[in-house]
């Protein structure tokens, strides 16, 4: 009985295995499309800091964006939808899949695959990734591993690189975060505040979701910095009063000028 039990559970482990297999090799071949597909373009990265709210949204309208997160709380004041809509933390996943499900058409999502469980769900607009907490910078396509850095801005940057985007500019950034308990930051937290975000309900009361280490964000960001440069590309930080001395700063006017001119 003792061996029986044991072989089924190597046949449905094995199952398993070859069922994630075979979804990863199918998301690897979807995901190959977007290798190079905005090369020596520009692109704009918008966070979801508070600094969101002190401008109209649609003037990002006619721009390559990419978006994260629940950046769709700002849906019903503005037309702009981002090009690109990217997910990392597996809570925030949940707490948006209803609203991932209602936009799906004005976008094209990016999924942490390790991070949606039960959720994974095979759509037109649904792309999967996966992800490391190894820091590192992956430029490359089909591995479709990348580093989390522990920001799924992070992930974008690689992404917008892989991409084949020349410049990238940063937007909502604020790098500020607010905190009502000192919890070690590796820990869930249930408590937010409302300077973190463009919207001070952005967690409701109860949800859970990582805590930043911004130490560790930063040297991720650096790292970025790094391999742009290197390879004659460039991030500018746009963020309206933003506290991230990490990247070249610039009026974010400026950069949809520059963005509205290469067109």
């Amino acid at each position: 009985m003792t061996l029986l039990l044991s072989k089924i559970r190597q046949t449905i482990h094995d199952f398993s295995k070859s069922r994630s297999t075979k979804i990863l090799d199918y998301e690897i071949s979807r995901i190959m499309k977007f290798h190079n597909l905005h090369k020596n373009q520009q692109c704009i990265i918008i966070g979801n800091g508070p600094s969101l709210s002190k401008v109209d949204m649609n003037i990002f309208k006619s721009v390559t964006t990419f978006g994260v997160n629940k950046i769709f709380l700002l849906y019903p004041k503005t037309l702009w939808r981002p090009t690109y809509h990217f997910f990392l933390d597996p809570y925030v996943i949940r707490q948006s899949y209803d609203a991932i499900q209602k936009y799906k058409n004005d976008s094209s999502f990016f999924l942490n695959f390790d991070n949606v469980g039960d959720l994974y769900k095979r759509e037109p607009s649904f792309y999967y990734y996966r992800s490391q907490n190894v820091l590192g910078f992956n430029k490359f396509l089909p591995s479709m591993t990348v580093s989390d850095g522990q920001s799924v801005t992070y992930v974008v940057l690689q992404f917008a690189y892989i991409m084949g985007f020349k410049t990238v500019y940063l937007f909502g950034i604020d790098h500020n975060h607010h905190f009502v308990s000192n919890t070690p930051s590796k820990e869930i937290i249930t408590d937010s505040h409302p300077k973190n975000h463009f919207d001070p309900n952005y967690f409701e009361t109860g949800q859970v979701w990582w805590k930043p280490d911004k130490d560790y964000i930063e040297m991720a960001y650096r790292l970025a910095k790094f391999f742009y440069e290197r390879d004659d590309r460039k991030i500018y930080d746009c963020t309206i009063n933003g506290n991230l001395n990490i990247f070249e700063k610039m009026d974010y006017q400026e950069a949809l000028l520059r963005i509205h001119q290469s067109h």
